[in-house]
């Protein structure tokens, strides 16, 4: 895809609204095409609580684009990077509220009366276009943020034309005990399918929950901050022409994680899913992050809820949380799909894939 222009604006929201109980998340699918990205200026937020839906599938073929940028100090972002295969990746923009002295690493990790500095930066680092019609484009937004400031809980408004199959954070690079340090970055990525635009254009509001990172002094993180806000206005060009001829019904699924997470040993974790007839999910497999083991994984009582045209179906996982004290961790959740009798449905998909990071610190523990 030819990214002709895109511009990322900070917007911060500060405050103590609780996280919404999520039903953003979702699954994979190849695509392809060209990268691009920009830069965002500073902001920040802090707060507890949420995790983040998780996504899945695998992007084939085209070009990615890098790009973000890294806060420095006590309030400048710098950042930058390369797309491939067409488009442009730069980073940048000032730091925003907070961080009062220093300006380098010398000065010490805090300031600001013992509160690491609120300076969030982000950028799109990510643009790809499908390849077909019953896959979807991927957005991806990079931040970076003081160190234990974490990211969760991630939520994103497309625009209209649209459709949302998810958003999940995909990797990080986040100091631990071991390595030390004092910036996070994360990477979350949103998947898109056309309904029917056929260009990414318009605004993406991004929002997030600002949690404690693993091995953080949570004492350093400003109460008073809860939440992280970012805008990112797209100008693509457009890609249904190229899709080959698809007489099939569209795919167009939605799955997220529901909040909170209940029990102890073992723990169970709810699933939400829609999907537009004549596909329908069954139950499939779980696998919960490393220490932990599946005990099982079914569609609830009173599940599904068929209605018109759309299939709203919940889903339960207990899981042996094993050595782990948090359902913290990547999980990788899949579903099987039917099609409905007489439905003219895609002979190539037949499991539907979700893998990302759950960011929960519910204690599991005795």
């Amino acid at each position: 895809m030819n990214v002709r222009a895109a511009v990322v604006v900070l917007l911060v929201v500060a405050g103590c609204s609780p996280s919404p109980s999520g039903e953003d998340a979702g699954a994979g699918g190849g695509t392809s095409g060209s990268g691009g990205g920009t830069s965002a200026t500073g902001g920040g937020t802090s707060g507890t609580g949420g995790g983040t839906a998780t996504g899945g599938g695998t992007a084939t073929g085209g070009g990615t684009a890098t790009g973000g940028g890294a806060a420095t100090g006590g309030g400048a972002a710098t950042g930058g990077g390369a797309a491939t295969g067409g488009g442009s990746a730069t980073g940048g923009g000032s730091g925003g509220s907070g961080g009062s002295g220093g300006g380098t690493v010398d000065a010490g990790p805090y300031w600001d009366g013992g509160y690491v500095p609120m300076n969030i930066a982000a950028a799109i680092t990510k643009e790809l276009s499908p390849l077909e019609i019953n896959e979807p484009a991927i957005i991806e937004l990079g931040t970076v943020a003081y160190f234990p400031v974490e990211l969760s809980n991630p939520r994103v408004t497309v625009p209209a034309g649209l459709h949302l199959d998810s958003i999940v954070e995909v990797s990080r690079s986040c100091p631990t005990p071991a390595t030390g340090g004092l910036r996070c970055r994360q990477y979350f990525e949103a998947r898109v399918y056309s309904d029917p635009a056929c260009q990414l254009d318009g605004m993406y509001q991004w929002q997030f929950d600002v949690t404690c990172a693993p091995g953080g002094d949570c004492r350093t993180i400003n109460p008073a901050l809860t939440q992280y806000s970012v805008t990112s206005t797209h100008d693509s060009a457009d890609f249904c022409a190229a899709f080959p001829v698809n007489n099939f019904a569209l795919f167009r699924p939605n799955t997220s994680i529901l909040l909170p997470v209940t029990g102890t040993n073992p723990y169970q974790m709810r699933w939400f899913t829609t999907l537009d007839r004549p596909y329908r999910f069954t139950s499939g497999a779980v696998v919960p992050p490393d220490g932990g083991t599946l005990v099982s994984f079914t569609e609830e009582a009173g599940s599904p809820d068929c209605d018109g045209g759309m299939c709203r179906q919940w889903w339960r996982a207990t899981i042996n949380p094993g050595p782990n004290c948090t359902p913290r961790g990547t999980y990788s959740t899949t579903w099987n799909v039917q099609c409905d009798n007489g439905g003219n449905c895609d002979p190539t998909i037949t499991t539907w894939t979700v893998t990302g990071g759950f960011n929960n610190n519910t204690n599991l523990c005795p």
